[in-house]
């Protein structure tokens, strides 16, 4: 079976070879037709099962020249593309690898991806916290937008915005920042694990903090400074 199929690329490809010494404008057309259709469906193998019901790809290969001349390929084309992943503009590898008309080319294409990410429901003021009703999810090309976009509106609650932001904005790590549960100066309640058990005392916030972060907190019992971590408003963990 393989040898009738590989007989038959070869009468395929002096076929078209004759064709295209008596037509050749036309013919070539043809062919970089077909280079491009098998270029995309090599890309789209590549990606695999990654389309999904959030997520659908674009693949655009080209243009190529029709003024090309390339010989008829008695064998199956193959192609490479670059390693990791397949995103934006890349440069796919074609070669036949013919024994009597080798050649190779490479070949433009673009490849976009899109997601819903997390955008901006409407006008946000810098220094203003973000709620449920500010932020919403719109299908993007992720392929054109700067790193540090979010997918899970979760993850943007309560953070500040950086600065003012437009309606309809990919909300990025770069805009926002998290939200000072604990002010310096503020009293708070220090919770210490201890074998197991939790111990409750106050102290003195000696720094601002986010939720997850260390500061210095003074125990107001023993005046000892301890680092701990910013757990909620006005509460911080240390362990023992």
């Amino acid at each position: 079976m393989t040898m009738k199929r590989e007989g038959n690329h070869r009468l395929l490809g002096l076929t078209l070879a004759l064709f295209c010494s008596l037509l050749s404008i036309k013919c070539w057309s043809m062919a970089v037709d077909d280079l491009t259709a098998q270029a995309e469906k090599f890309l789209r193998q590549r990606i695999g099962s990654a389309d999904s019901a959030e997520t659908r790809f674009e693949i655009t290969v080209g243009p190529l020249d029709r003024r090309m001349r390339l010989s008829a390929c008695a064998v199956p084309l193959q192609f490479q593309a670059p390693t990791g992943e397949l995103l934006g503009r890349v440069s796919i590898k074609a070669s036949c690898n013919s024994s009597t008309q080798g050649w190779s080319l490479y070949i433009p294409a673009n490849v976009r991806q899109f997601r819903p990410v997390v955008v901006a429901a409407h006008p946000i003021s810098r220094g203003s916290a973000l709620d449920a009703s500010a932020i919403t999810r719109r299908q993007s090309d992720i392929s054109t937008l700067p790193q540090g976009y979010f997918t899970d509106p979760r993850q943007l609650l309560e953070q500040l915005a950086r600065r003012d932001i437009a309606p309809g904005e990919p909300l990025r790590q770069s805009l926002l920042q998290p939200q000072r549960l604990i002010k310096r100066g503020d009293e708070v309640v220090i919770l210490a694990e201890v074998d197991g058990l939790t111990v409750r005392s106050s102290g003195i916030a000696l720094a601002d903090g986010a939720a997850g972060a260390q500061i210095d907190i003074r125990n107001l019992r023993s005046e000892r400074i301890i680092r701990a971590r910013v757990h909620s408003a006005g509460t911080v963990m240390v362990r023992l």
